[in-house]
């Protein structure tokens, strides 16, 4: 079957015919993988290029792990563990008595935060299970990152937009001595939040690459 013409499958779309130099430079470029499908005419069926051992040659031996999967793997690895340690402390924080504080937190704002912490707590567990799963291109590792990037960008603009309110309404019965305290928590609040968007948005941005796909297919 050397230097025959083939046709592959690529995105469910039949390709071809083109030369068996052009389906070995897609097999080395790994847009053509292993369970691709192939077909030249001398063949009966529609086969896998590693059932076939002329292209099953230049398969790139073992998976290769692209260095961003390896660092964004670290990295939820890292926030999520955090996560998980800090997240029980707030809530403990939350619920003790805080009798000596310049602005007492009123019954809606404490819920909203125990609720935050309970996310948080739950969006540390799949950052911490989708770290481990991209370390080893697990495909499930990929769309659970997508879905958490997602997932916090939307909590993360509805938090900030709810202690913005929560706060500005606390305005005008606060004495002059406490304006501070609530100005700092509407700024702080607000801020956090938006801060706290950046790493979802760089998981998205680095889970939809093509290679970064490619890598996690299997």
């Amino acid at each position: 079957m050397e230097q025959q013409n083939w046709f592959y499958r690529l995105n469910d779309q039949q390709v071809g015919p083109v030369a068996q130099d052009q389906v070995i430079h897609l097999i080395t470029q790994q847009i053509l993988t292993a369970d691709s499908y192939v077909w030249a005419e001398n063949m009966e069926n529609w086969l896998c290029i590693e059932q076939i051992p002329e292209l099953a040659a230049f398969l790139p031996q073992g998976k290769e792990r692209p260095t961003c999967i390896t660092v964004l793997g670290i990295l939820n690895i890292v926030f999520g563990g955090l996560g998980l340690l800090c997240s029980p402390f707030g809530i403990i924080g939350l619920l003790m008595p805080q009798p000596n504080s310049p602005f007492q937190l009123t019954p809606e704002m404490r819920m909203f935060s125990l609720i935050g912490y309970g996310f948080g707590f739950v969006f540390a567990i799949v950052l911490l299970a989708s770290g481990i799963g991209l370390l080893n291109l697990k495909k499930w590792a990929r769309q659970a990152t997508c879905i958490y990037g997602w997932t916090a960008i939307v909590w993360g603009i509805l938090s900030s937009i709810a202690n913005g309110i929560m706060f500005s309404s606390r305005l005008s019965g606060t004495s002059p001595e406490e304006m501070p305290v609530v100005i700092g928590g509407i700024v702080g609040g607000m801020c956090g939040g938006l801060l706290g968007l950046i790493y979802p948005v760089i998981l998205i941005i680095f889970m939809r690459k093509p290679h970064v796909i490619q890598a996690c297919n299997k």
